[in-house]
């Protein structure tokens, strides 16, 4: 699993849902995040930033 890249889509309580480069869905376990490095790569200027919530 640790050479699987692709996008975020969902955190769960126990599974973090993931849209792989190839269009498949992966389903990580969340235990795997406290045992594996995760790299976060920087965003691009062409990627839209998402939207937050006012903080009120």
């Amino acid at each position: 699993m640790a050479d699987q890249t692709g996008v975020i889509e969902d955190i769960g309580v126990r599974v973090t849902r993931m849209r792989a480069d190839d269009g498949s869905q992966v389903l990580i376990p969340n235990m795997v995040f406290f045992t594996l490095p995760v790299t976060r790569l920087p965003r691009t200027e062409s990627e839209p930033q998402p939207e937050r919530p006012p903080i009120e």
